[in-house]
């Protein structure tokens, strides 16, 4: 038995389909779920769209009705409701909370923006990252499993 962590289920193991990358070998979805998820995803698409159309629209009528806000393109403002639920005034509060740096390696942004990284679970903002940390994170599935054993590889491994 095994309980699917979409719809918190407990099924038979033959309700799971396998996957050789977890412990157990299977998803952690139910077939059931995977399915229903898989089916019509432009529909979840469409409705996320809309949503955030809406909310964009509101923003746009109070905030944004001049061409650029404080170096902010209108594309870009938009770029960060439609993401994130974020406008640029909490996007600049973050990053001085940064002091201007990456939230990880602590370097100065080269020309670009610092990257909103973000839970893909709960698309709760984390910090803003520079462009190869956040790709890093991106790598490593934001499992911080993963981050711990590849440091703990680098630290540890002799030079062949």
């Amino acid at each position: 038995m095994k309980v699917c962590s979409k719809c918190n289920e407990e099924l038979q193991i033959t309700a799971f389909s396998k996957n050789k990358a977890t412990k157990d070998g299977l998803f952690a979805w139910c077939k059931k779920c995977v399915h229903e998820y898989n089916i019509r995803p432009e529909i979840r698409i469409r409705e996320r769209r809309r949503e955030n159309t809406q909310r964009y629209k509101k923003y746009d009528r109070e905030y944004a009705n001049t061409k650029v806000y404080n170096n902010w393109t209108r594309e870009h403002i938009k770029f960060l409701w439609q993401e994130y639920h974020i406008i640029p005034e909490i996007y600049d509060l973050i990053l001085e909370d940064q002091n201007g740096v990456c939230a990880i390696c602590g370097n100065l942004p080269k020309g670009k923006r610092l990257c909103v990284d973000h839970n893909h679970d709960t698309d709760e903002i984390r910090g803003l990252l520079c462009d190869k940390c956040n790709q890093a994170i991106g790598l490593f599935k934001d499992n911080p499993e993963y981050m711990m054993l590849a440091a703990e590889y680098v630290q540890n491994k002799d030079v062949v």
